[in-house]
């Protein structure tokens, strides 16, 4: 097992600190009000400390994007045994799952500081279509035509959207790896409403 030095450790409690007091101030005083010299005044850095860790103020609030698309990637791309391009799509929803729940409260807090500004939510939008765009390109390369693809795309994780955010909203309450999985039973039967 690789140990980690003493200099990554301080870098990763530097950047998790800017992590934290960012979401305590904005869930306090509300994304837009907040800025940047306020953080790192909180976190105990320099304002040029916070811009060797993050790009802006907005990336503050999606720290996690950048690996979690990479690890989602990494397995829509891996194929294990015999299974299909949507066992696949399955299998990184499942793990994205557990990445989420292991951060559930943090995805509480982000969930509501988003959901109030109009500048996250469109920011959210546009981190949302890097993970639409890895499922057209898995199917894509799966042989599904490149319009099919793209629809299938949006309709899986449309459906993923709204059942991570309908779990941040509950206080994330459930399982979320079980709603995933309920979502994609939703859209294999197709828009039959009869009662179940």
């Amino acid at each position: 097992m690789a140990t980690i030095s003493l200099r990554e450790r301080k870098k990763a409690e530097t950047r998790d600190a800017l992590i934290r007091e960012a979401f305590t101030l904005f869930s306090k005083s509300g994304f837009e009000a907040v800025t940047v010299d306020e953080i790192a005044a909180s976190a105990l850095v320099s304002r040029s400390t916070f811009f060797r860790y993050f790009r802006d103020k907005e990336s503050v609030v999606f720290p996690f994007q950048a690996e979690r698309i990479e690890r989602f990637r990494d397995v829509l791309f891996t194929q294990v045994g015999a299974e299909s391009v949507l066992d696949r799509v399955r299998r990184a929803c499942d793990e994205m799952s557990d990445a989420f729940t292991n951060r559930a409260e943090m995805g509480v807090l982000h969930y509501r500081i988003v959901e109030a500004s109009p500048v996250l939510v469109a920011k959210q939008l546009e981190v949302d279509y890097e993970w639409e765009v890895a499922i057209a390109e898995a199917l894509q390369r799966s042989g599904v035509d490149d319009w099919r693809a793209k629809v299938a795309a949006a309709a899986i994780f449309g459906a993923l959207r709204v059942t991570v955010r309908y779990w941040q909203a509950s206080g994330a309450v459930g399982d979320l790896r079980e709603l995933g999985r309920a979502a994609f039973e939703v859209l294999r039967q197709g828009f039959d409403f009869t009662p179940r």
